[in-house]
């Protein structure tokens, strides 16, 4: 690493896994030309045009949803000296998403700071409580980076039903260290899948069981690549990194990973991350929200929509949508990440939980100046249709509603590369 690498680690270790791209990014459309209605058959907020003007009584009857944007933060003292880390979950109230006239605020509700809190680990949802798993050691040496490269065991809990903003340890230790791991929640169980870290392979997958308190090792992942892609059906885990073309493990019966040779033409998957993945009536046939790749002069990454079909002896994933977004209206630099979230029905909300300006646009002292830092959020929720029938290219069509800017500051003392672990609807 450089030792601009080394001051700014955090951001542009998150930005370069952005900019990767993958060697194969054509996919294989589907052959089949079935003609079927989508419908969403999960449970949740319900946002049709109906539900929107129900009754304030109703409303009241309602249980509210909220949004968490959970981050690490680099601290340090003023002197340089010392060098620590701290998780903030921060949480939006959703029951007025849809009204233009609402401004949606984001409040810090739980914070844990500390030397012993790794860096670049995973997050996700168990019930509700948000797990931070995992991650980078502190390094307490007087050069090269202050996380890694041994990654800690460790995991943290912060429980969204109670009113403490306490985050606090778990009692359990997962088997091995992880850097910046997918953390997946499926069936009831919490799942934590990473790859490498600058050439040190701490390829491990692991789950843990709430029932039983433990946390127990699965197959590890074919072969050890910088990051993971995946997208989650039924049971069925599907992944990829830039080394390995798609492989399936059934979570159900975990033994071993499967190639599946007919999706994206035997590579990996375009996108990077975990893709949201949602039901249709059809029991084979998902649709699939992604962020893919930064393209080749690294400006935007492409926000598709996927039909992904689950046939026995052909398994593939189709590209059906482009969505557009209104950059022009979205505060200004580059978003750092795309999380889809499913909001019940034929709504969804993408989260940009930061945007990052181009490194000629910052002073020259930007990565060393501690303060509260100023960052902004986009939540653009939007209402889609699906019909087949139509044909691929016209078979699916969105509606953006209200979108959000919601502004946040950083804890004190806190370095300006903020990493966002995770985002979740609860």
């Amino acid at each position: 690493m450089t030792e601009k690498s080394m001051e700014s680690y955090g951001e542009e270790e998150e930005e370069g896994r952005h900019l990767h791209l993958h060697k194969h990014r054509e996919i294989r459309d589907s052959e089949e030309e079935m003609a079927f209605r989508v419908k969403i058959q999960r449970t949740g907020i319900s946002m049709t045009k109906k539900s929107i003007e129900k009754t304030s009584e109703e409303e009241e009857g309602s249980k509210s949803k909220s949004l968490y944007i959970c981050s690490f933060e680099r601290n340090q003292s003023i002197d340089k000296s010392k060098n620590w880390g701290a998780y903030a979950v921060r949480a939006a109230d959703l029951t007025h998403l849809y009204d233009s006239n609402s401004k949606l605020e984001l409040r810090q509700v739980g914070y844990r700071a500390g030397e012993d809190l790794p860096a670049a680990g995973g997050c996700g949802v168990l019930g509700s409580r948000i797990v931070f798993a995992s991650g980078l050691k502190h390094s307490f040496g007087p050069r090269g980076p202050p996380y890694g490269p041994e990654a800690s065991t460790r995991a943290y809990a912060f429980d969204t039903s109670n009113d403490t903003h306490d985050i606090v340890d778990m009692d359990e230790s997962l088997h091995e260290g992880k850097h910046v791991p997918l953390t997946l929640e499926v069936a009831g169980k919490l799942y934590v899948l990473s790859a490498k870290w600058f050439g040190l392979s701490l390829n491990s997958f692991e789950v843990f069981d709430p029932v039983h308190r433990n946390w127990s090792l699965l197959p590890q992942f074919p072969d050890c690549g910088q990051s993971f892609s995946c997208a989650i059906a039924g049971t069925r885990l599907f992944a990829s990194n830039e080394n390995t073309p798609v492989c399936c493990l059934d979570l159900a019966n975990p033994t071993q990973w499967t190639p599946v040779p007919t999706m994206c033409r035997g590579g990996p998957f375009p996108f990077l991350g975990k893709a949201l993945v949602l039901d249709t009536k059809h029991r084979n046939k998902k649709i699939v929200f992604t962020a893919e790749n930064y393209d080749d002069n690294g400006c935007r990454s492409r926000v598709l929509v996927y039909l992904l079909s689950l046939n026995e002896s052909q398994e593939t994933i189709t590209p059906i949508h482009e969505l557009k977004l209104p950059y022009q209206e979205l505060p200004p630099g580059k978003p750092s990440q795309y999380h889809f979230l499913h909001l019940g029905d034929h709504n969804v909300c993408l989260v940009i939980p930061k945007f990052n300006l181009p490194y000629e646009d910052l002073p020259e002292d930007h990565y060393v100046t501690l303060g509260t830092h100023l960052l902004q959020a986009a939540l653009i929720p939007f209402q889609f249709e699906f019909d087949i029938s139509k044909g691929i290219t016209n078979c699916f069509t969105v509606q953006f509603q209200t979108h959000h800017i919601l502004e946040y500051r950083t804890n004190p003392s806190t370095l300006p590369f903020t990493r966002t672990l995770g985002c979740f609807v609860l």
